[in-house]
């Protein structure tokens, strides 16, 4: 039988790091057929498939994942991009599924969690020196001038992703190819809960699906299936 909750000795590599220490020990409890990750007031699913766990992860909004965050031990204020709070949310979750579910931490997950720690205090420690420089800059005002739009296509329309990434996606799969129509299909959704511009977390996520070979990016509009573009060969 697996364990039901994880020793912190197995976390004890976090302080080695210098990462703080938790304020809150993160547990799990059966619920019927169904186990439950709590820590702090955040719960959700959880499961012993890292996938499954991640995609409950991603579900959660920002406000829970700054609670995350604060339970970890991390100053998590509202300045802090989100862009920058969930990798560390996350890293810590990953470890933590890997002490229960596998009972060790790959040491390459350990050297990519550490990595993501120190960045972050870094920057926890910039922010106390100088706040306002972590505020939110005006949106600059921008010219309807004609300029030459990058074109995104789906390359994978079956890829299987929730939250955040799967509205972006979303858009791109209902046919929309520059950013800025993907943004304003996005926006247009009302499903976006976050602080941040639309347009930077659409960014985000293209590159991502870019990276995975989700899509793909072209100067021209791109037909996926003949591998030409408008005018000619890619």
């Amino acid at each position: 039988m697996p364990k039901k909750s994880c020793e912190l000795e197995s976390l004890a590599w976090l302080k080695d790091v210098g990462a703080p220490a938790l304020v809150d020990v993160p547990k799990i409890s059966a619920n019927g057929r169904t186990e439950m990750f709590t820590q702090g007031r955040v719960s959700f699913e959880f499961s012993r498939s890292l996938t499954n766990f991640f995609n409950a992860l991603r579900e959660l909004d920002l406000n829970k994942i700054r609670a995350l965050a604060r339970s970890w031990g991390y100053e998590a204020p509202a300045e802090i991009d989100e862009l920058l709070v969930r990798p560390l949310v996350y890293a810590s979750l990953q470890n933590y599924w890997y002490m229960e579910v596998r009972g060790e931490i790959p040491s390459s997950i350990i050297a990519h969690s550490t990595d993501r720690i120190h960045r972050y205090l870094k920057m926890i420690k910039k922010y106390h020196q100088n706040p306002e420089a972590f505020k939110p800059a005006e949106p600059k005002v921008r010219l309807h001038h004609a300029r030459a739009d990058a074109f995104y296509t789906v390359l994978k329309a079956d890829a299987k992703l929730n939250g955040q990434a799967a509205l972006v996606f979303d858009a791109l799969l209902a046919g929309f190819q520059t950013l800025a129509e993907i943004t304003e299909h996005v926006d247009a959704s009302g499903r976006l809960k976050t602080k941040q511009p639309t347009e930077r977390v659409v960014k985000f996520y293209l590159n991502q699906f870019r990276h995975d070979k989700l899509i793909i990016q072209s100067t021209k509009p791109f037909n996926a299936e003949t591998k030409k573009t408008k005018g000619g060969e890619k």
